[in-house]
């Protein structure tokens, strides 16, 4: 009833609700969790005797701001929640993909070569991305150590983090040294409190930003995706997340809090892909979030 709440205030209707019986693997992980968290443990006699997930669907783009707070809202009431996909009503395949769908049914294939398929882009090497964190207080730590162990990355802050970025494999650049700071980046992620992300962006020329994918980590909102479209010019790419992770104790550092190492293992991240025009490079940034 609890989770039915969280789509029912919001206006948001079913097209299904469907029930399973929770998988072993589903439970271990259950239990994992609760034990990296420190939860106290459930005794035999507290635990129901069967256990099952729910899979809904719901008639709302994942995107849309009244379904993210419901998802947010959901998360709060259930122990597990994960999004499998999010899709247009009455689409319809167009373009190359189209076509390539098209060609395979005139293809005659044995059984045995249907069992084991690759893409070209499988054998692609994932491409190797300058990025820049602007803001390096708790949450941009835990982002640069998580991002340094495959990319390039640098960070700006107005406090004297050069401590800090040193302990991530991060290169730090002072706020009066912006030019520098952003000459040369691929990737520009803006880790600022959400109270100060529209003074920051102003206080950046649009120019600076132009032919780079900018990306946004504040909290569930709509306020952060306005200011960049207002704000940049048509040649930036706009990569808006939430990762729902992050550093248990904000007022710390990587050192001090241990729970960071694990913060990150099995936890969802939502994203809008606002504007993008360089899909490989998108392509080779969003999988940091993978591991």
């Amino acid at each position: 009833y609890k989770a039915l709440a969280c789509f029912s205030l919001r206006e948001i209707d079913f097209s299904k609700i469907e029930s399973r019986p929770t998988s072993a693997s589903l439970l271990s992980f259950l239990k994992f969790r609760s034990q990296a968290l420190g939860k106290r443990s459930r005794t035999r006699h507290e635990i129901p005797r069967f256990r099952y997930c729910f899979y809904l669907d719901f008639l709302e783009s994942e995107l849309d701001e009244r379904a993210q707070y419901a998802l947010s809202h959901l998360r709060e009431q259930a122990d597990f929640c994960r999004i499998l996909g999010s899709y247009p009503a009455k689409s319809r395949l167009v373009g190359p993909v189209k076509d390539a769908v098209d060609s395979l049914k005139n293809v005659q294939m044995k059984r045995e070569d249907t069992l084991a398929t690759t893409l070209p882009s499988d054998e692609e090497e994932t491409q190797k991305l300058n990025i820049g964190i602007v803001g390096y207080g708790a949450f941009g730590q835990f982002l640069g150590k998580q991002m340094a162990a495959t990319h390039k990355v640098r960070c700006i802050d107005q406090m004297d983090r050069s401590k800090e970025a040193d302990r991530t494999d991060v290169e730090y650049y002072p706020m009066f040294d912006m030019h520098n700071f952003l000459e040369d980046l691929d990737v520009v992620v803006f880790a600022v409190p959400l109270i100060e992300f529209e003074d920051v962006i102003k206080n950046i020329a649009a120019n600076q930003l132009s032919g780079k994918l900018v990306v946004e980590v504040c909290p569930l909102s709509a306020h952060p995706k306005k200011v960049l479209l207002n704000h940049l010019g048509g040649d930036a790419d706009i990569l808006s997340t939430h990762p729902m992770f992050g550093p248990s104790d904000r007022s710390g550092t990587i050192e001090d809090d241990a729970h960071l190492k694990y913060s990150w293992d099995g936890q969802p991240m939502v994203y809008d892909m606002v504007r993008v025009s360089d899909v490989r490079r998108a392509d080779s940034f969003l999988p940091i979030f993978e591991r």
